[in-house]
Parts: C-alpha cells; structure tokens; sequence
C-alpha cells in the first residue's frame, strides 16, 4: 500500500486523487504522507478538506506536509483554512509550525506577518521566512531583506 499510495501521488490525476481521499485514514503514517504530498495544490473542496484533516494527524510529516500542501501549494482562503493553519502555530514540529505561518502570511495574517517580520529583523532567519515576505508583498525574488522589511511593517501599519 505504500508504494501505490505514493505512485498515486505523483499522477495527479482526478481518479488518483480521489483514491488518496479515500485511504486519508490509513494507519501506515507513510500512506497518509503519501496522501497529503498527492494533494498538495489540488483545487478540490474534499482535496482541502483532506488536508484540513491531515493537519491533525498524530505523525509529524503527515502534519508538516498536509500543512504546507494547503497553506503554500494552494491558494484557496477560507475562515476554516485559515482557522487550520493557525492551529500549526503551536505546533511541537518546528517545520509544520513554519509551514503554519508561512500559509498565513502568504494569505496576509496580520499575526503571520508580525511573526516573518520579528524573524528577518533577527539575527537569523529561515529562506522560507524570505520566500514568504516576497510572495505576501507580491516582491521580485531579488528583492533585498530590507526592502522586505519595509514593506512588511508598512503593511502591518494598515
């Protein structure tokens, strides 16, 4: 079941997405990875709901990928997306924290934002943090962190 679930991921089709949906609940935490990998951008009402779910899951990777699969491969908003990935902002895996807020910057959470901005005025900061700056104020990738930096506290001013 392992290998089918991930061979199913990378088709991207609508019968390989709604097979992913229904295997959501597999005990093999690799399987649900699979699934939430598979339907990372995939525009689908049941896709999202899919994730939203998966987000909850007990497995690190499960919540890490579901979490960026929606908040960062789609653009889809909603109060229950939103509500979703503001939950990964307590998150004890570090990577789906990030993936949490960078989801909500990118839907431009003022909480989010505040967070990317505190991070880029540290000493240190993830490239996700950078990515995300850009992508919220709509920046070329070139775009220098002070500019970034500018543009996020002009936009939390609002």
């Amino acid at each position: 079941m392992h290998s089918a679930s991930w061979a199913l991921a990378h088709l991207k089709t609508g019968v390989g997405i709604a097979a992913l949906i229904r295997i959501k609940r597999h005990p093999d935490p690799n399987v649900r990875h699979a699934v939430a990998y598979g339907l990372g951008g995939c525009p689908a009402d049941e896709a999202q709901q899919t994730l939203i779910e998966l987000m909850e899951d007990p497995d690190d990777e499960v919540r890490n990928w579901a979490a960026f699969a929606l908040g960062c491969l789609s653009d889809a908003d909603s109060a229950e997306i939103r509500q979703a990935l503001r939950k990964r902002l307590d998150d004890p895996f570090g990577e789906a924290r990030d993936e949490g807020i960078w989801g909500l910057a990118r839907r431009r959470d003022a909480v989010a934002l505040s967070i990317i901005l505190e991070r880029l005025e540290s000493d240190s900061w993830a490239q996700g943090d950078e990515d995300t700056a850009r992508d919220a104020l709509r920046l070329e990738q070139d775009s220098p962190v002070d500019e970034l930096r500018q543009g996020l506290r002009k936009l939390l001013d609002r």
